[in-house]
């Protein structure tokens, strides 16, 4: 008994200082994972594809000297935003440096976006500059000119431009999307890359909507689709309406446009995502009566209601009916079952009672007698 309980013991010990060694570890796990976090935050580190670039030092202008240039994504796209890091390093005669971002074509900065940085009393120091710097949708690719003004000196407004190159380039595509095939709830779709750019990893979704859900799967994955290729992807797309119906006459209000959601990864490895509208107008291809007659589902939802003269309105106002009525009848049998048979069986219990008293006695005498001896 005494060994039994000891090894007990032992099992119990063990599995305490195990579960505090796998708590422990989770701890450790999860704090790396915010400290990770927290630097890679602080860092500046970006999951897009980072450039940085060198300068030479022989280049300074009074003491001021453009060592580095760092922008993310890398190349930059037309139309987006990109990160731009500058450093600089400032000579030891240096009490005044202002860097200001030039508003040339085909960049720019927002007007609530600081375009500049000055520092002032910093001799001899090492400067890091961020700008969150626009490129114009009609940037041409390729390596473009972002225009640095150095002022030193802030009385004479003299200045000196450091032209930073930048690389631009549509890494982004772009599709059309149509209805290629429909019957009844199920749609075909075609999506055509018409960009010049691959999308890579595409997804076809159809995400949630106001006036259609779909049955089964909603996401497709397509793959790679090359510029100038196209795909098709297959839906089962329930209309949700909103209307009613009268005397087999169906009237429909809803919006027949049909949201598609692509997903990829373009070119520089950023995950994007582009919405198309297809127009769906499913009651050309099904017969609505039938389907909300019989009550197979596919329609959705009539958000206002169905109101209705046919024959399967009265039916169903018939058969709720009937149910009230059998449940009334079973609640007057169970409460009284004798009365309940003598309403169905009128007064025939009290006539045969009647009927009884009237025999006369010497029959009833002779009908006792035989009973006695066995007749």
């Amino acid at each position: 008994m005494l060994a039994e309980s000891s090894t007990l013991k032992m099992e119990e010990l063990k599995r305490g200082l195990k579960n505090k060694m796998k708590k422990r570890s989770n701890f450790i796990f999860l704090f790396a994972a915010i400290l990770f976090l927290a630097v890679s935050s602080l860092t500046g580190v970006s999951s897009q594809p980072l450039n940085v670039t060198n300068y030479s030092v022989s280049s300074s202008y009074n003491g001021v000297q453009i060592t580095t240039l760092k922008y993310t994504p890398y190349p930059a796209n037309p139309g987006e935003y990109m990160n731009l890091w500058v450093e600089a390093s400032l000579g030891s005669s240096v009490n005044y440096a202002k860097f200001v971002i030039a508003q040339n074509f085909p960049f720019s900065v927002d007007s609530n976006t600081s375009a500049y940085q000055v520092y002032t009393n910093m001799q001899s120091r090492d400067i890091v500059m961020y700008f969150k710097v626009r490129v114009s949708p009609n940037a041409v690719h390729g390596m473009n000119n972002l225009e640095l003004d150095v002022i030193t000196n802030p009385d004479s407004g003299a200045y000196t431009t450091q032209n930073l190159g930048i690389y631009v380039m549509d890494a982004q595509t772009n599709f059309a999307t149509v209805m290629q095939d429909e019957s009844g709830t199920s749609i075909s779709l075609a999506v055509a890359n018409i960009g010049e750019n691959t999308a890579n990893s595409m997804i076809v979704t159809i995400p949630n909507q106001k006036n259609f859900r779909v049955s089964g799967t909603n996401a497709q994955m397509v793959g790679n689709l090359n510029a100038g290729d196209y795909s098709l992807v297959n839906f089962n797309v329930i209309p949700l309406m909103s209307g009613y119906a009268d005397q087999g006459a169906y009237e429909v209000q809803r919006d027949n446009n049909l949201t598609v959601e692509i997903d990829y990864t373009d070119n520089i490895g950023v995950r994007r995502s582009v919405f198309e509208n297809v127009t769906f107008n499913p009651v050309s291809s099904m017969n609505l009566t039938s389907l909300t007659a019989s009550g197979s589902g596919n329609y959705a939802t009539f958000r206002n209601g169905l109101r209705s003269s046919s024959s399967s309105g009265v039916n169903w106002l018939a058969l709720i009916i009937a149910v009230v009525i059998i449940g009334l009848v079973f609640f007057v049998y169970k409460k009284s079952p004798e009365g309940f048979r003598r309403f169905f069986t009128g007064n025939k219990g009290k006539k045969s009672q009647k009927e009884n008293s009237e025999i006369p006695d010497w029959i009833k005498k002779e009908k006792s007698r035989g009973v006695s001896n066995g007749k």
